[in-house]
């Protein structure tokens, strides 16, 4: 849930300055995936479907440092 308030909390400020053209930023991108699979496994716990959605984000969110 901390994760959400956070996620929520930083794209409010991205969305609020640049619009749609945050959607050109692969970070940007990367984070609203991890918030949707962290919303995904509070309303539907753990499917297999919410499983791949968190794998698919986490790959994500590492290849933003590297």
């Amino acid at each position: 849930m901390v994760v959400l308030a956070l996620e929520a909390a930083g794209l409010s400020i991205s969305i609020s300055s640049r619009k749609w053209m945050v959607l050109i930023f692969y970070t940007q991108i990367s984070n609203m995936m991890a918030a949707v699979s962290a919303l995904s496994l509070a309303v539907f716990g753990q499917p297999e479907w919410v499983t791949i959605l968190r794998y698919l984000s986490t790959c994500m969110l590492v290849m933003t440092f590297l």
